[in-house]
């Protein structure tokens, strides 16, 4: 507890002095100041690198765990520094004047603007030139404060690299992404794209990458590498239910979203649609039930990325019985449960490589008018569309722990065509495809 708190204290002073330090930078119009400053600053997660040239990485959440894993399963050969992910954000506010948003895309206007295209020129090439950067990372090709350092990266022969973490979308997320892609985004600039499936990566290339400048491949999501177990994985055994783990629904989960708003071809359709938000009160309220009932059973409710600390407090004092779960996600949680219970969401498929008993809560689900937005788990997961469904179910797998019949099958090709990772091994393409980029451009 003592060490937590005090590695807070030390990050907080660290993120309060870069923040100072980089607005001294801007205030003297001195790149090569702000350059230096983010590289003695930022975080370094490759222990023994081979080389001292810098893969810098732009940081966010849920993407940079891929980079950790890939390192820790299958080590890198240069030194892999990560910058916050506020950084690119401040140094682009700084020049238009407001706090910037990486999900507004409509205004390009970024383009346009003389003083801060000449200095993201300038602040890169001294990053390559001077701080021995080989290659940039980020998680988002979209993200709009990192459009113009990839066009200036482009043209510095600098690899500005995006490992996609968004990939994993339901049938009708893709089609509404190839309208926001082709209607709002516009314009990317990458070197290179890595996917975490095929599906994902056609939209792009149809779309937002017709003349092929822009190098595409698919990796998979190499964080999942962390969840196989080689001696275990083909081995699925029967046993009562007692550890129960319950990821937290997100309101629009699932749905075309540019942050908490529906976008692409079915907004309309959509408008009246209030999210999943109930899911989450009716299943907490039947776990604590469960949980009374059963005084050997524990169960653990994982809020989706950071929940207003009023908002986790409130639960925790409504449902005591109940352990809740903030901040990033931990692979030992899912290691550690019997039964997953989660929708449309990643926690599916990772679930599903650690041969975990998977329950979609689909309760009071439209289906008419939201059926493209869902993943068929029918073989593999069980899928209960009423709250008394899902408490007969959960008793049932306590009791007995049966699994659907065509689980391992099923599941397989769920991960397949959602993740390209049933081998564990995205790490290894993931350090292959990264180490072909920058190496063609050294």
């Amino acid at each position: 507890m003592i060490k937590t708190l005090h590695r807070s204290v030390i990050t907080g002073l660290k993120t309060v002095s870069l923040k100072i330090l980089l607005a001294i930078g801007l205030k003297l119009n001195n790149p090569s100041f702000v350059a230096r400053i983010l590289i003695l600053n930022a975080r370094n997660i490759n222990k023994k690198p081979i080389y001292s040239q810098i893969l810098l990485v732009n940081e966010a959440r849920g993407g940079i765990k891929d980079i950790e894993a890939m390192i820790q399963l299958n080590g890198f050969p240069y030194n892999v520094k990560v910058i916050p992910f506020w950084a690119s954000k401040r140094i682009m506010g700084y020049f238009f004047g407001y706090e910037v948003n990486d999900y507004i895309f409509a205004d390009l206007s970024l383009y346009d603007n003389k003083k801060y295209n000449n200095f993201i020129q300038k602040l890169y090439l001294n990053l390559k030139v001077n701080q021995n950067v080989i290659g940039i990372v980020n998680f988002n090709f979209s993200y709009v404060s990192q459009r113009v350092p990839m066009r200036v990266c482009r043209d510095l022969k600098l690899p500005f690299i995006t490992v996609m973490k968004e990939s994993f979308k339901t049938p009708g997320m893709f089609a509404g992404y190839e309208e926001i892609y082709r209607d709002i985004i516009k314009i990317v600039e990458p070197s290179d794209v890595f996917f975490q499936n095929f599906s994902e990566m056609d939209v792009f290339n149809r779309v937002l990458n017709s003349d092929k400048k822009i190098k595409t491949t698919v990796v998979g999501i190499p964080r999942m590498d962390l969840l196989y177990d080689q001696k275990n994985n083909d081995i699925i055994i029967q046993k009562p239910v007692r550890n129960i783990l319950f990821m937290m629904v997100g309101r629009y989960t699932g749905l075309p979203c540019i942050g908490d708003k529906i976008m692409g071809k079915d907004q309309m359709k959509l408008k009246g649609f209030v999210g999943y938000d109930y899911i989450n009160d009716l299943v907490l309220q039947s776990l604590a039930l469960i949980s009374k009932q059963h005084n050997d059973v524990s169960v653990i409710a994982k809020h989706k990325g950071k929940e207003d600390p009023l908002v986790s407090k409130k639960r925790a004092l409504q449902f005591p019985n109940i352990k809740f779960e903030d901040g990033d996600m931990n692979p030992e949680i899912i290691s550690n449960s019997d039964v997953v219970i989660a929708f449309n969401s990643t926690s599916l498929a990772e679930a599903a490589i650690s041969s975990k008993l998977i329950i979609s809560p689909e309760i009071g689900v439209d289906k008419d008018l939201l059926s493209e937005y869902f993943f068929d788990l029918s073989s593999f997961a069980f899928v209960p569309t009423t709250i008394g469904e899902f408490e007969k179910i959960l008793e049932e797998l306590i009791e007995n722990g049966r699994r659907p019949q065509d689980y391992y099958e099923g599941s397989r090709e769920f991960l397949k065509a959602l993740t390209n990772n049933t081998d564990g091994a995205s790490g290894k393409r993931l350090k292959k495809a990264l180490l072909s980029s920058m190496e063609h451009c050294e």
